[in-house]
């Protein structure tokens, strides 16, 4: 066996492992609603928002790590026979994995205390902290078929994201919609990733 293809194979064995757990401990993190009966038999609808925002987080934070997970598996099969992978490839997949392990934690924060100011900005932070490394680690994968538009798209994420951080201190409802528009960015299919 080439020994890059056995680098390869571990890089990416580590990173399915983590972001496998993560996408697992975000569903173990769900609670089931307790609704309250009344006399007449129907279920009252008093927390349902607070519960739908919890989902709804559980949703968003799935899907940005399996996006994560599509686009790591698609950047790992780019790496270059000739430059393999570096030392600060490596380290900052390290500190990718470390953001996605959280992102259970602070989709929990933000269901167990919805539309909390605080909650809302660890959550947040969590996901630019992915996404940041993740756009860091695809600029030290040096390839052919990077082009200067790919390379700028995995800005979106972090930029928005830190835009989000800054709007939840001035606009809440602005930062939930743009919350929202890099997951749907980066799951469109698209001719060059």
């Amino acid at each position: 066996m080439n020994p890059l293809d056995t680098v390869r194979t571990r890089f990416e064995a580590l990173t399915d492992g983590v972001m496998a757990i993560a996408m697992t401990l975000l569903a173990v993190e769900l609670r089931v609603p307790h609704f309250a009966n009344h006399a007449s038999g129907l279920v009252s609808l008093q927390n349902v928002p607070e519960h739908l925002a919890g989902f709804g987080a559980f949703i968003l934070s799935f899907m940005t790590i399996a996006i994560f997970w599509v686009n790591h598996h698609q950047l790992t099969q780019h790496i270059s026979p000739v430059n393999g992978l570096s030392r600060r490839a490596v380290w900052c997949n390290t500190v990718l994995l470390l953001f996605v392990t959280l992102i259970p934690f602070a989709t929990n924060t933000m269901s167990e205390n919805a539309y909390n100011m605080t909650s809302m900005i660890i959550f947040t932070f969590m996901l630019f902290g992915a996404s940041a490394s993740f756009a860091l680690l695809r600029s030290f994968i040096h390839h052919e078929s990077l082009t200067r538009i790919s390379a700028m798209n995995s800005l979106v994420g972090p930029v928005l994201y830190a835009i989000a951080i800054i709007a939840l201190l001035f606009i809440p409802v602005v930062a939930h919609i743009i919350l929202i528009i890099p997951p749907l960015f980066y799951f469109l299919p698209r001719s060059k990733w």
